[in-house]
């Protein structure tokens, strides 16, 4: 249904990606970071470089579909946010299905030049994957 309805967006370097997981009750999501990569966190807690066709193999989704981030149908994604992605490619974190995924390894890429300088312990995958935040 999605191929017939929603437009094909090219994503740009800094976008956030996602696909369907679990036959859709919930979702993968990862960081575009330029010439067909993504970084994103595996479920062993992983940091890694994939592709497409790795972002979405074994999400038992009904489609192959990835889907960007977007604002008035242009991909939104920022340099900075795939600067941090990258710089933590090959780092392993504690990973939890719940708290500790890769929803919160793209939050950490989105939000973490903003917490510079404040208290991370609600942000345990800040801990892990960017131990260099000044507190």
């Amino acid at each position: 249904m999605d191929r017939h309805y929603r437009d094909k967006i090219k994503p740009r370097r800094g976008s956030v990606l996602y696909c369907d997981y679990l036959n859709g009750f919930a979702e993968h999501t990862g960081i575009y970071v330029g010439k067909g990569k993504i970084v994103n966190m595996s479920g062993d807690g992983h940091i890694k470089y994939t592709t497409p066709q790795g972002f979405i193999k074994g999400k038992t989704a009904p489609l192959d579909n990835i889907y960007v981030s977007c604002r008035y149908k242009r991909a939104v994604g920022t340099e900075a946010v795939a600067q941090l992605a990258e710089a933590v490619v090959g780092e392993s974190v504690h990973y939890d299905f719940l708290s500790n995924n890769c929803h919160g390894f793209v939050i950490a890429c989105l939000t973490v030049g903003d917490l510079k300088g404040k208290d991370i312990a609600g942000y345990p995958i800040l801990k892990c994957v960017y131990p260099k935040i000044e507190t």
